[in-house]
């Protein structure tokens, strides 16, 4: 029985991992923004949301990706395991701008959502680290000062490992 958090970056490769494990694992897969937005992009009131990710979070067994700060503490306190996917800006800026602009106006078939790209959406993926990395880096702490089993992965290699390490 595991209760997975994915958190990082966009581009960080949290839903190709999120549905590697679910795969391994034989556990429902959260995307959170899939969820948040739904088809069309309309966010749900913070209450609403707040309630549905904490039912979700109550069950035995899942894998959940994205940050959304204003559930994480919630998620963290029923989290098995942590995966805090940290690569470098230079790998996972460029992979989320190359799978974004190829994507452009399409639906995602791993998250249902149409790919949209505007110039908020490319200063939100260039900042990204300025702004959050302190958000991150508090969760991490609270989730291991908790017990929570962290993994903090800096690479695609270690992501694999990760996988490897879950199938065995």
């Amino acid at each position: 029985m595991a209760r997975i958090s994915i958190i990082g970056s966009t581009g960080a490769g949290k839903t190709k991992l999120a549905l590697a494990l679910g795969n391994v694992l034989d556990h429902p897969v959260h995307h959170l923004d899939y969820h948040f937005h739904g088809r069309g992009y309309s966010a749900m009131s913070l209450d609403m949301w707040k309630s549905f990710v904490g039912d979700i979070a109550e069950h035995e067994e899942w894998v959940m990706d994205g940050n959304y700060f204003d559930t994480l503490e919630d998620r963290i306190n029923r989290t098995t395991h942590m995966i805090w996917l940290d690569p470098p800006w230079v790998i996972s800026f460029p992979r989320s701008l190359i799978r974004t602009l190829a994507n452009r106006g399409r639906t995602r078939a791993d998250l249902g959502m149409v790919e949209r790209v505007n110039f908020s959406y490319v200063a939100k993926l260039l900042t990204y680290k300025m702004r959050r990395a302190k958000d991150i880096s508090a969760a991490y702490d609270i989730a291991q000062r908790r017990s929570v089993n962290c993994i903090r992965i800096g690479s695609t290699t270690n992501a694999q490992d990760l996988q490897r390490t879950f199938l065995s």
